[in-house]
């Protein structure tokens, strides 16, 4: 062994571990509650855009409060900013599973924001200051594995947990995740807080040296957050004076619907990379129904819903190169519909980007 070899500072320490169990659970937390609020709200009778606005209206408060959430986990400590805020969203987790009004939903998840602006902050912080600086870009990038696990398995979960156990049971398990995270926090030891005469609100808000980082994070995140966080998550459609329409296809037994819907959640992983080439198994739920609601025909003559279809899909895909890609997978429909094709079935598929 050399002695560059010998010297380097340990990097999977048990306090290490412990950040990422932390971080693991909070992503966990999160990302039940991020996929199925939007199912809530529209299940409560709210609008599409009201259900759009959850997760906006959790990131803009998390953004535009971070400096000052960021600043005051230095002044009241990490390690009790992560207990605080950890406590908060437990709780706000079980308000998430008694009220029954759109709005109010929309006003909790802003004030949500600003805790999970705190836990964001915190928890970088804190990790930082475990990981030794001559290591510390190799132990972000390990610490970041407990995000993707989290955002891996949760959504997937949630949905799942939303459609059979309902939605008082999910926001049971987000709050039990949360009231853990306080417990993990509890056992950390605290770090030295920021040594500073100037006072909190009147202190320099922004440091020049990081505004260029930040807008180059900013530019990547914006296009990530676009492509993994909207990107057919929900769509609603709805088609007007169907009823004037399907008078005028008297003889077809298929009436066009007036409301059609679809949404999913899909995790995916690159377990496997060489070259160009890797393989990514992934798992994908869905819900969706092509004809929820019909306008009423004269006569009172009126066309029946159909049913949700609900969709578990798991595979993998293998990217030959970045422009070419093998795809391999398993349906599990919850109905079979021989008319229109829906039936437990095995897929192959290939796909090129030009």
């Amino acid at each position: 062994m050399s002695d560059e070899t010998a010297a380097r500072p340990p990097l999977f320490t048990p306090l290490f571990f412990t950040m990422c169990g932390f971080t693991c659970t909070v992503f966990l937390s999160a990302f039940l509650l991020l996929p199925t609020a939007p199912l809530r709200i529209l299940a409560l009778g709210g609008s599409s855009v009201a259900a759009g606005a959850f997760l906006g209206l959790l990131t803009y408060a998390s953004a535009f409060t971070a400096p000052l959430t960021g600043a005051l986990a230095d002044r009241m400590g990490r390690r009790r900013t992560l207990i605080v805020c950890s406590l908060v969203l437990s709780a706000f987790a079980a308000l998430y599973g008694v009220i029954g009004v759109p709005r109010l939903m929309l006003v909790l998840v802003a004030v949500h924001g600003v805790f999970w602006s705190g836990l964001l902050s915190g928890s970088a912080a804190y990790i930082t200051g475990v990981i030794p600086e001559s290591r510390r870009a190799e132990g972000i990038g390990y610490w970041g594995l407990s995000t993707m696990v989290g955002i891996l398995v949760a959504p997937t979960a949630g949905l799942w947990l939303y459609e059979h156990g309902g939605w008082p049971w999910l926001c049971a398990l987000a709050g039990g995740l949360n009231a853990l995270m306080a417990a993990i926090a509890w056992r950390l030891p605290e770090q030295p807080r920021a040594a500073t005469s100037e006072r909190f609100f009147t202190r320099r808000l922004l440091e020049w040296r990081v505004l260029l980082a930040s807008l180059t994070l900013f530019l990547y995140s914006f296009g990530y957050g676009a492509i993994t966080s909207f990107s057919a998550l929900y769509a609603r459609g709805t088609i007007s004076d169907t009823q004037a329409l399907n008078l005028t296809f008297d003889s077809e037994s298929t009436p066009v619907p007036k409301a059609f819907w679809g949404g999913y959640a899909q995790g995916a992983w690159r377990a496997l990379a060489w070259n160009e080439s890797n393989l990514t198994p992934f798992v994908r739920y869905e819900q969706f129904n092509t004809g929820a609601a019909y306008a009423e025909q004269p006569l009172g003559v009126s066309t029946p819903a159909l049913p949700t279809e609900k969709v578990w899909t798991a595979g993998i895909n293998y990217y030959l190169n970045p422009n070419v890609v093998f795809k391999f997978d398993y349906q599990d429909f919850n109905r079979d519909d021989a008319e229109l094709g829906y039936g437990n079935r095995f897929n192959l598929g290939i796909g090129y980007q030009f």
